[in-house]
This record gives C-alpha cells, structure tokens and sequence, in this order.
C-alpha cells in the first residue's frame, strides 16, 4: 500500500500558537473561478474533463524556503529530520502556486497554440480542466 503523507500546515503545538499557515500568503481566492469556469463548460455540446496527475509534487520548492518545509520522523533508533523539496498537500498557498505555474506556463506556449492555450487559461481549478468542445474535430486539437 502507498502511502501520501499529507503536511498539515494549520497545525498548533499549543493553543492560541500561530501554525504555519498562519503566516503564508494564501493568494487568489481560486474557489471565485468555479462558477465562471461550470457557466463556459456548460456552452458546449461535448464536456471534457482532466485532471494533472500528481500536481503538486511536479513543482519544486526554491532551496532557501525548504527549511520552513521540515518533518520529524521519530524511528526506535533515533528522531530524522527532513526537508520537503515539492509543494506539498495542506498548505493554504498550494493551490496558488499552482495555478500561477500553470498560468505561466501558458503564456510562455508557443504561438501557433494560443487558442488552446486560451481557451486552457480560463478552464483550470487547480489542477482540474473543465471545457468543452463543439465538434468531435476540436476535441482532437485539444
């Protein structure tokens, strides 16, 4: 069995104690984008949906900020100390990081893409797609 350890970054040691999330910029509310993106994918007759597989995980973190990443491990022998390299699950800014990633990535697409990329930058909640297409033509472009 797999496990997907999950980084609770709301967490206090002590009451009233600041955690991490505290202290984190969030960024954009993202869950204002959803009625807009259902509204577009409601426009056309064949729905699609995807999703990026391990998203989170596929971004690094900048060397200097994963101290603020840490985890213990306490074993019989001794207590491990490590460090998270990617953005991580149960961080309020997660989400943000993201979507700028992916915002950035599709403005730096190529020209000849610029109306799937687009059509793309209006579709994304986090790492889930939701579009649509009029034709079984356009799905293959997409």
């Amino acid at each position: 069995m797999k496990i997907q350890p999950v980084f609770d970054a709301s967490a206090r040691d002590i009451k009233n104690q600041s955690s991490l999330n505290d202290f984190l910029n969030r960024g954009l509310n993202l869950i204002e984008l959803i009625p807009d993106i259902i509204d577009r994918f409601k426009l056309y007759p064949i729905g699609l949906s995807s999703d990026i597989e391990k998203a989170f995980p596929q971004l690094s973190i900048i060397p200097e900020h994963r101290d603020y990443l840490r985890f213990f491990l306490p074993t019989v022998k001794e207590t491990k100390i490590y460090r998270y390299c990617r953005v991580v699950f149960g961080i309020c800014s997660s989400p943000f990081q993201l979507s700028a990633c992916l915002d950035h990535l599709l403005e730096d697409s190529p020209a000849h893409f610029d109306d799937v990329t687009q059509k793309l930058k209006h579709s994304f909640y986090v790492d889930n797609c939701v579009t649509g297409v009029s034709d079984i033509q356009e799905q293959d472009i997409l």
